[in-house]
């Protein structure tokens, strides 16, 4: 016996889906096989639908010429830290030399080197390098300022008894000439590389003792100093990065704990070709005139100087140490000290 369940389920079929005929489902599967996708609109049917189409947008109204222009802030510009210029003041204030810090105030200055012993360098067939010492009998340099150029520079050598003058004239297009007693001759990087190597090194010394040497003229030149935490000499470091303006040296100096004296500077490559540059600076004060003085400025300059440089992939070589005779400050004569003599080739 059915269920009432079972009796109500039977009753919604018959209901919902009347039999048909096997006549009439021949005809509807005839009609499924020439419709494939879907049956088609019949008489009587609602109307489909408007086909959607997205809306056409308008192209935003160009902005008028006159519409102000939104332009990002420019980067701040560095500062110094106020630590790095209190300890620069400290150190150029006990220095002295203010009156050279002037505007064109350190113009020249020729230096008198009494003792001289140099460095030649060479790498042998077993890989290791050589250092043959030399003593040097005189050496002095001359070194003048020109605005919006490079410097000019002049160094005179005495060298068992031979005399040697290699010079950069950079009011005159950096002319670099040399002079080896009989003959002048103009030296570029490709005919002399040697010479004119030694005098933009040379030149670099000079450039780098007048930023030691006269610290009051750093402190007003738009140089960003910054408290260094190197500690690959001893003393209180500070790093300098010239200013665009001005130009000049990038280097980290380490000053005295006790004295303030600048004892190392270390100065970075100015190209790809130059190398890392290290000096090392003594002070003595117990010296008479005849064998050290300071003349158009009352100036504490250092009474010694070590030189070492490394070239990028090199070791380091010491090649030079210099003792300081005389130094003069605004005395050089230009034409006599850069014009290269009459006799030439």
């Amino acid at each position: 016996m059915n269920s009432p369940l079972t009796l109500f389920i039977l009753g919604l079929t018959l209901v919902s889906f009347p039999v048909v005929s096997s006549a009439q489902d021949a005809g509807c599967q005839q009609e499924r096989r020439t419709e494939d996708t879907a049956l088609a609109p019949q008489e009587g049917d609602p109307a489909p639908p408007p086909k959607f189409e997205a809306p056409k947008l308008k192209p935003p109204n160009p902005a008028p010429e006159d519409a102000e222009k939104v332009v990002a802030d420019p980067p701040a510009p560095a500062k110094s830290d106020p630590a790095a210029l209190k300890l620069l003041a400290t150190a150029a204030s006990r220095q002295g030399g203010a009156s050279l810090a002037k505007p064109g105030g350190l113009e020249s200055f020729f230096v008198e080197f009494g003792r001289i012993r140099v460095w030649r360098w060479s790498k042998g067939d077993d890989g290791k390098w050589n250092g043959l010492p030399e003593e040097v009998s005189k050496m002095n340099i001359s070194w003048m300022r020109h605005a919006g150029k490079p410097s000019s520079l002049r160094t005179f050598w005495e060298l068992n008894g031979r005399q040697v003058t290699r010079a950069v004239s950079g009011r005159n297009d950096d002319y670099h000439w040399l002079d080896d007693g009989s003959q002048v001759s103009a030296i570029t990087k490709e005919t002399h590389p040697d010479d004119y190597a030694e005098v933009e090194s040379h030149r670099r010394l000079s450039e780098a003792l007048i930023d030691v040497a006269v610290l009051a003229k750093l402190q007003n030149d738009g140089s960003i100093w910054k408290l260094s935490a190197d500690t690959t000499f001893a003393g209180r470091a500070l790093r300098r990065t010239p200013s665009a303006s001005t130009g000049g040296l990038t280097f980290t100096m380490w000053l005295d704990e006790k004295t303030g004296d600048p004892r190392h500077i270390r100065v970075e490559p100015v190209d790809e070709s130059a190398p890392l540059m290290i000096y090392e600076f003594t002070y003595q004060d117990d010296l008479s005139k005849e064998i050290f003085s300071v003349a158009g400025a009352k100036l504490r300059f250092p009474r010694q100087v070590v030189v070492e440089e490394q070239y990028k992939g090199t070791p380091k070589h010491k090649v030079m140490h210099l003792y300081v005779r005389r130094v003069a400050f605004n005395a050089v004569d230009e034409k006599a000290a850069f014009a290269p003599p009459k006799r030439s080739r």
